[in-house]
Parts: structure tokens; sequence; C-alpha cells
């Protein structure tokens, strides 16, 4: 018995190490992670993410345009010629009306002033409905209206009466443009001809030049991260892409092959160079902000840049990983 009893307290504490053994796995399969590892997003990891993600400049994508650009006599006319044509029916109506009779230059301008002042400060329909007074009853009364209601009717959408807040915006264009009445009733034709008329007949082109272009675009700041350490998350903010830096080429040549027209007047002008490449420049500013492709691109080259940063960390901290793209 004593042997026995020997035994059995030697087995004594074996057993009770394999009973609580048993229990945590029962209580690691009700409790997850309770022999794990605890994952902490610890001070190290953080600065090492912060160094990698501190960036001061990115560029994401590279492109190289082959094109050519204008010069023109009168510029701001065609400039003038592209803000007016949302609103070219309007103008239509008015110059045919000038011209049989119907309204007179000064009742015009007095409308163009109406417009400008209504509709510079009120620029939606919802903004009369909020905000209209009895002191701008008399304003309303110039544009032929007795009250907002009857305004409200005949701009029935936010479309037609975003017509007439244009109209008000251009109010000071329109001045310029009419001196005093004599070119006004001719408007109608103004707005009425294609761009390339206008260009040639009317403001006249001096040249047009051929020219090499590179534009570069991506991050210009740090990408930055917020963690979410209840959720495992990290949440990686990615900035803006912009324009960077915008070159332009005119090839050099003693026989002016870039040139592919100039007016006489300008071949032996000294200074044309120096105009060409700020007009080049120009130019492909503007084809590059009517480029949404070229943009969209840079943001992707971007994500997929900084996602690759980011991955070994992904890897070894145990943390998810989100993006956000700020935009601008």
């Amino acid at each position: 018995m004593v042997h026995l009893n020997g035994k059995i307290r030697r087995l004594l504490p074996l057993g009770l190490i394999v009973a609580l053994l048993a229990a945590g796995v029962v209580l690691g399969l009700k409790v997850p992670g309770l022999f794990r590892r605890k994952i902490v997003f610890s001070v190290q990891v953080r600065a090492s993410l912060e160094k990698v993600l501190n960036i001061n400049e990115l560029h994401t994508v590279e492109y190289v345009y082959n094109s050519y650009a204008v010069a023109y006599e009168k510029p701001e006319l065609l400039e003038l010629y592209d803000r007016l044509q949302p609103a070219a029916s309007s103008l239509q109506a008015w110059s045919r009306g000038i011209q049989s009779g119907q309204y007179s230059y000064t009742s015009v301008m007095t409308w163009l002033s109406a417009y400008h002042a209504f509709f510079g400060k009120y620029t939606t329909r919802a903004s009369v409905s909020a905000g209209f007074t009895d002191e701008d009853l008399p304003l309303l009364n110039a544009l032929g209206y007795a009250d907002k209601d009857a305004l409200l009717r005949d701009f029935d959408t936010e479309e037609s009466y975003a017509e007439y807040v244009l109209l008000g915006n251009l109010a000071d264009d329109i001045s310029v443009w009419s001196n005093d009445g004599e070119n006004l009733s001719q408007l109608s034709e103004f707005v009425s001809l294609s761009r390339s008329g206008v260009a040639k007949d009317i403001a006249g082109e001096k040249y047009a030049v051929a020219y090499e272009g590179t534009v570069t675009a991506g991050i210009d700041k740090p990408v930055t991260f917020t963690v979410d350490e209840a959720l495992k998350k990290i949440i990686v903010h990615i900035p803006a892409v912009k324009i960077l830096d915008i070159n332009v080429n005119i090839p050099a040549d003693k026989e002016n092959k870039s040139v592919i027209t100039r007016s006489k007047k300008y071949v032996n002008s000294l200074d044309w160079f120096n105009e060409a490449s700020m007009l080049c420049k120009t130019d492909l500013t503007k084809k590059i902000a009517a480029d949404a492709a070229f943009l969209q691109v840079a943001r992707e080259n971007a994500r997929n840049a900084v996602r690759a940063l980011v991955s070994p960390f992904e890897r070894t901290t145990g943390f998810s990983f989100e993006f956000e793209e700020e935009r601008q």
C-alpha cells in the first residue's frame, strides 16, 4: 500500500500538468491569442515606417509631348470668345434685337449691369429662395420681374439660371467688346463663328511654333499614416498628385524650321523666341490640364509605389494596411 500510495503521489504532479495543459487548450480555443505573442506596433516599428514614408518628392509619371502652339495678335479676343460660348444663344438674341431696333444699346447695357449685380449676389435658384429680401426688389424689377416667384418660374432649373449667372460675370467683358455700342450689334456674328475662324480672322495668327515638352507629376510631401491599435490597422494617407515640372524645348536651328508659319513682320524680331517659349509652356500647361488620363496614371503609380514601400511592414507587423488618397 505504501508503494502504491507512493506511486500515486509521484504521478499526481504529472497528472495535474496534463489537466492544466488540457484546460489551456480549451481556453486557447475560446480565447484566441492566449498563448500567442501579443501584436504591438512598437516605437521602433513606427519610426522605421515614418522613415520609409518620408518622401520629399516622388515622380510617378513623365510624359513627353510633341506639339505646336499658336501666337495671336489679339489673344484676349480668342479668350473672350471661349468665355462667351456658354451664353451664345442669349447674346445672339440681344444682338439681333439691337439690329432690328427692338432693343437699344443703353437698355442692353442696363440689363447687363443688373445681371452683374443680381446674379453675382444670388448664384443659384436655391440662394434666391433662401436669401431674397425686399431690398433686392428694385434690382429684380430692373430685370423685368415683379417678384422672386416670377424669376424662379422663368428659370425653372439650375441649368437655365446658370446661363444668366454667366452673363452677369461677363458684363465687364461685354462692355469692353461693345466699345460704346459700336460692336455690340456684331456680337451675334462673333459668338457664332467657329473658333478657328475667330483665331485667324479676328484674333489674327502671328505664327505657329513646334516644340517638344516634358511634364512630370507625382507627390511632393511625405506620406503619413495613423495607427488603430484596437483594430490592428494602419491607414496610410497618400498626398494628392500634382504637376511637379513642365519643360519645353524649341529645337534650335538657323533656318527656324520649328516655326511652322510666321508673318513677315516677325521674321527679324529679336524677342520672338522668348515669347514663343512662354507661349509653348502655356500651351502645354493647358493641354495637360485637359488630359484626365495623365493625372490618373500619376495617381495609380503613386499608390503602387507606396504599397510597395509598406509591404514589408504588412508582412511582419501583423497589422492590416488601408490606403486613403487625397484629391485636389
